[in-house]
């Protein structure tokens, strides 16, 4: 991409210099041309992170992005600190939960505890996940006590939260 910019930035300088031949704003116009031709080379050659890259404070900025951007969109640096890129990510581009690597907070088969909170009673129970789940998604567990199964939103390290019954 840098060649591309240096090499289209190269024709615009030589095609300018026989148009712009004799204005008035000669110097003016090469004098942005060239910070124009500086501003798109930083741009190319802004950070992007290889694959395998452990993101970093340093690594992430937030910034506005357009409404057209996938679900999956990471919102929360601190959700990003520490963990790996499974993909190449170019700079400005997005952080979406497919380039990372799993996060798994509960594992398939592991034990976890079930909590929920009524009237501002904390009740927790024991229980055994049925599948993989990572920070805030939905999984199915089973209480160890009654057997049920129960539907919960994974809160934490082997941690998991009752969702309301809704229907």
């Amino acid at each position: 991409m840098t060649l591309i910019v240096t090499g289209v930035g190269s024709l615009i300088h030589i095609y300018s210099i026989g148009y712009m031949h004799g204005d008035s704003g000669y110097w003016r116009f090469f004098a942005y041309l060239n910070l124009f031709i500086f501003a798109m080379l930083n741009l190319v050659l802004a950070e992007s992170l290889p694959r395998g890259t452990i993101l970093e404070a340093a690594h992430l900025r937030e910034a506005p992005i357009g409404t057209r951007t996938s679900g999956d969109l990471i919102v929360s640096l601190e959700t990003a600190i520490g963990r790996r890129l499974k993909s190449n990510l170019g700079a400005g581009q997005p952080l979406l939960a497919r380039h990372l690597d799993h996060d798994w907070q509960v594992t398939d088969g592991g034990p976890v505890t079930i909590v929920t909170i009524l009237g501002g009673i904390r009740i927790e129970a024991a229980g055994v996940a049925l599948e993989p789940g990572q920070l805030g998604q939905d999984i199915r567990v089973t209480n160890a006590g009654s057997g049920e199964v129960v539907h919960v939103t994974v809160t934490g390290r082997n941690k998991v939260m009752v969702r309301p019954n809704i229907r």
